[in-house]
């Protein structure tokens, strides 16, 4: 009888050590799968966000590369798409970020629109199946009582009309910077007059981008 609760006992304790290893591949299996849909979903929606020196210090987000090019205009990053200074390669979606150095230079609406039509041309020339997402133009305390008029329509522009002629997604990322229309002051840096967004103004145009991101099909 002693003999059989030994036996008992000790294939009770192989059950359990038996039954421990099995539940250690079991989790292990369910991890590497985890891990492989993970890299697949990365794979499937690469992102690259490319503009001015707004997008700069935008906080890093997962799976998507900045590509900041202080002072381009749309016309430079036409410029650098055409030289190839700018590669496209690998990603699913871009989104632009550019238009406020135009507004510096004093350039006409219909020109940018001329200009983005051109750029936008070239992005699908260069890569077709890539997808669009054009980001407005912030408004910026240093020069707003001049340029405020031209940024709007501009902005509106791109919402109502070329998106729909050219068949790209407009997000307002202006709209965390305004509140009943006045700029919120504290997003901007004060040591260039608020030609520039601060750190806290980066953090949120970064958070402004990840929600859109986080909203993209795979």
């Amino acid at each position: 009888m002693l003999n059989i609760k030994q036996q008992l006992r000790e294939a009770e304790t192989e059950k359990r050590r038996l039954t421990k290893i099995k539940q250690k591949e079991d989790l292990r299996k369910e991890l590497r799968q985890k891990q492989e849909e993970i890299k697949q979903l990365k794979d499937c929606r690469k992102v690259v966000i490319v503009g001015d020196s707004i997008i700069k210090h935008i906080p890093p987000i997962e799976g998507v590369t900045v590509k900041s090019f202080p002072g381009a205009t749309i016309g430079k990053l036409h410029y650098l798409l055409e030289k190839g200074f700018l590669s496209l390669k690998g990603f699913s979606y871009i989104i632009l970020h550019v238009g406020t150095n135009n507004i510096a230079r004093n350039c006409s609406v219909s020109d940018m629109l001329a200009d983005f039509t051109n750029l936008l041309a070239k992005i699908r020339k260069i890569s077709p199946e890539i997808h669009i997402i054009v980001s407005a133009i912030l408004p910026r305390p240093v020069d707003i009582k001049v340029t405020e008029k031209k940024i709007k329509e501009f902005n509106l522009m791109l919402d109502t009309q070329l998106s729909k002629d050219l068949k790209f997604k407009f997000i307002k990322s202006y709209r965390p910077f305004l509140h009943c229309g006045e700029i919120k002051l504290h997003f901007f840096a004060r040591l260039d007059g608020g030609l520039h967004l601060n750190l806290e103004g980066s953090a949120r145009l970064g958070h402004f981008f990840h929600r859109v991101i986080s909203t993209l099909s795979y």
